[in-house]
């Protein structure tokens, strides 16, 4: 039998294709799926080329891709002769009279991710956190009608901010007003669309015919289904308190390298295990809130095998609590956000004491937090009065078989947090 030949044209195709996938690969995300978009015979190309993420975040009907965020949300358009009808953006659905509906946001279709934790503890959680927030609503509104408080405050307002507050506050009673009155509504509500970014925004107007999460369904969709190589994202964000499922056509997958769960591991990450690579384990970072009843999600292995994990602590009264968790931890760095009420280094303390006693933990990192400088100076100053020192002003303490050595650094982001850094060396 004679050997076969690809014509030369069939060759040439399979030299532009491959081509072409360079080229796509390192294109920026948000243009590969412009692209995608504008030009359908190059999708194919798009789809089969690997596709490399910085930040990937998922919100209230809304995605973020590195700088770019998409948004799902309602536009109203008042009536003629309705001038003084103003809204605030609304992300949330409305029913026919126009009173606002969560129901519909829930529901699941397949590929999608629901993080909402059965836990009982978190639906307390959540109670008791909601009636905090309204008596502090309350308190504050108290003390503006009690004072010349609000009075104040109308002063520093312009008059026309002064009208659009009023406005919008006019608008919000109209439902009811239509409703009791059996009329109309005076204005139309279309689906909205928002893309922003850097240089501005673009907003798309649809019909609202539909819940937004199924336009959200469809975005996620034009961005990630047929993929033919696990999507790699470098910074993963999702919210257990999201109250919505994270809308994915069915398939997809994702290989993450630093992942901020922020609260109630344990569901979250047995939500999201399905669209993850194996390769993902252990995490190079991982973070979290912690709220005061869930010290024991941080026995969950994979917690324990993350390169670097970082803490933050919500709402409890003694934080320091946590560090003696972490202390047995095998994570090589932890970092744990600190507050006000630790300006005596609770953390640090205790780090340098378990070390002292111990003698094991070379080679180990902890990072402490703090949101202002002068928080950390103070701390630091402490550290640096009582230590040996070296010409860098660096502060070190010895254990056995090493020493710990102390420094100040601050986190680079779009949050500035400033930090001290206690690394246990040998000697």
């Amino acid at each position: 039998m004679l050997p076969t030949t690809q014509p030369p044209e069939t060759k040439c195709k399979a030299m532009l294709f491959e081509l072409l996938k360079t080229v796509i690969e390192y294109m920026e995300p948000n243009k590969r799926f412009e692209l995608a978009r504008r030009c359908p015979l190059l999708r194919q190309a798009e789809k089969a080329t690997p596709l490399r993420i910085k930040t990937l975040k998922f919100g209230l009907n809304k995605v973020d891709v590195d700088n770019t965020r998409y948004q799902i949300g309602l536009h109203r358009e008042a009536n003629e002769g309705r001038s003084d009808l103003e809204w605030d953006d609304d992300y949330r659905d409305v029913d026919k009279d126009g009173f606002p509906v969560r129901m519909p946001g829930m529901a699941v279709l397949p590929g999608d991710l629901s993080l909402n934790s059965s836990n009982q503890k978190l639906k307390k959680y959540i109670r008791q956190d909601a009636y905090e927030r309204n008596n502090e609503k309350k308190k504050d509104l108290e003390w503006d009608l009690g004072s010349r408080s609000l009075e104040l405050q109308m002063q520093d307002i312009s008059q026309e901010e002064c009208n659009k507050k009023t406005n919008i506050i006019k608008t919000s009673l109209i439902a009811f007003e239509c409703l009791k009155n059996n009329t109309p509504l005076p204005y139309e509500t279309f689906a909205k669309f928002t893309i922003r970014n850097s240089t501005g925004q673009t907003v798309h107007r649809f019909e609202y015919d539909k819940p937004l999460f199924h336009m959200v369904k469809y975005l996620t969709t034009c961005f990630f289904e047929g993929r033919k190589h696990p999507i790699i994202v470098n910074n993963l964000s999702t919210d257990a308190l999201l109250h919505q499922p994270i809308r994915l056509p069915p398939g997809v997958r994702f290989h993450v390298n630093n992942w901020n769960a922020t609260s109630h591991f344990a569901s979250v990450y047995a939500a999201l295990k399905p669209v993850l690579t194996e390769s993902s384990v252990p995490f190079k970072k991982l973070e979290l809130a912690l709220l005061p009843y869930m010290s024991d999600e941080l026995n969950h292995p994979v917690i324990q095998s993350a390169q670097r994990l970082i803490i933050k602590p919500v709402k409890m009264e003694d934080p320091s609590n946590i560090m003696w968790y972490l202390l047995k931890f095998p994570n090589p760095v932890i970092g744990i956000y600190a507050n006000k009420a630790q300006l005596r280094m609770n953390h640090i303390d205790q780090w340098v004491d378990h070390r002292k006693r111990n003698g094991w933990g070379i080679g180990k990192r902890l990072e402490v937090y703090y949101v202002e400088d002068w928080i950390r100076d103070i701390v630091y100053d402490d550290i640096y009065g009582r230590s040996e020192k070296d010409g860098n002003r660096r502060a070190f303490i010895n254990i056995p078989g090493g020493r710990i050595v102390f420094k100040i650094g601050q986190t680079i982001g779009k949050r500035r947090l400033f930090c001290i850094l206690a690394d246990c060396v040998q000697e």
